[in-house]
């Protein structure tokens, strides 16, 4: 499954991430929506303004059992599993009765499927994580936990997540929302690299994009004045 849904030329995203964070309105013919803006391996996410934050199931392709979760919750999980609390595992199946008070069943979710965050402000780090399965029954204390961010933040120091974060300005009538797909790496080490054990798009979201060179913002305002000068010429002519 791919990550980038949006297409866009390199120096596109960069002019257009640029016009974003100055406030500059570029011309709808210069790019299309919705436009790539950056892509980070071990993406750190973030709400992008004060509002709903909310996040879309995009599907799985692992062989383990695995759940996106965001602190202690459950979001999302690519196969049935419960836990059992008497003796502390994670079980993999559909062997928790719903009127038990000693285990909590998780279901498996569907593409398409959405949940609602709840109402965040500006620049919150939201801190996803994937719980990896890779036995039929997993003590608690030996399960894997991987978390959005760097590499240092997680057991085995290998970043465990692909962020592609895009802006699509014809949502909502012309409201326009920033919002970020995210795959999950589940294996001890990096793996296979593939970052598709499960993936998400969580709206209302970016992964901070790297501060520029002096030099570097010169050079992406020169080509946004350019931009402009040659869509004022075309309108004229």
């Amino acid at each position: 499954m791919e990550l980038i849904y949006g297409q866009a030329s390199k120096a596109g995203s960069l002019l257009k991430a640029l016009a974003i964070l100055l406030g500059v309105t570029l011309s709808a013919p210069a790019f299309s929506t919705p436009v790539l803006i950056d892509q980070t391996l071990g993406g750190q996410i973030k709400t992008h303004t004060t509002g709903d934050v909310w996040i879309e199931y995009l599907g799985s392709s692992a062989g383990y059992t695995n759940s996106l979760m965001l602190g202690n919750a459950v979001l999302f999980s690519n196969r049935n599993w419960w836990e059992n609390s008497v003796d502390g595992t994670y079980v993999k199946g559909t062997g928790c009765s719903p009127f038990a008070a000693s285990c909590e069943q998780h279901y498996k979710a569907y593409r398409g499927n959405r949940l609602y965050l709840g109402e965040w402000q500006t620049d919150e780090v939201l801190d996803f994580s994937l719980l990896a399965l890779s036995r039929n029954v997993t003590a608690q204390d030996q399960a894997n936990i991987y978390h959005t961010g760097a590499a240092e933040g997680n057991p085995d120091g290998v970043a465990h997540v692909f962020a592609s974060t895009y802006w699509d300005a014809e949502w909502g009538g012309g409201q326009g929302i920033m919002y970020t797909d995210i795959g999950f790496e589940d294996i001890w080490g990096g793996g296979d690299e593939d970052y598709n054990d499960v993936i998400f798009r969580a709206y209302n979201t970016y992964d901070p994009l790297p501060v520029p060179e002096p030099g570097s913002i010169m050079l992406l305002l020169l080509g946004l004045t350019g931009i402009a000068y040659r869509h004022c010429r075309s309108t004229t002519a």
